[in-house]
């Protein structure tokens, strides 16, 4: 649904089975986005972090990066890793050009 109403616009939308750390830069590369975008949103709802980690290591730099955050106030720090071990029914990056 969202591919049909975002078909006249330069909006590309990726629906791999699943985002990961090792995966998420050569998704992007794979769907033909350059390394230089104007948005990125990452909705994983887990590993968040890890993924955008990535994709900056791998030279990606969105003008605007909307992610989720957890509201656990300083001085507690926390962070959901990814792990083989987890797995989501499916992820997707959302790339406008």
């Amino acid at each position: 649904m969202l591919a049909h109403n975002l078909q006249h616009t330069n909006a590309t939308v990726h629906c791999p089975l699943a985002v990961t750390p090792h995966n998420a830069a050569g998704l992007l590369s794979a769907a033909g986005a350059p390394r230089r975008f104007d948005y990125l949103k990452i909705d994983i709802d887990s590993y968040d972090c890890d993924v955008l980690a990535a994709i900056l290591a791998a030279g990606y730099r969105p003008k605007v990066i909307q992610m989720e955050t957890g509201t656990i106030p300083p001085p507690v720090r926390f962070a959901s890793h990814f792990t083989n071990i987890y797995s989501r029914p499916h992820a997707q990056i959302y790339q406008v050009q």
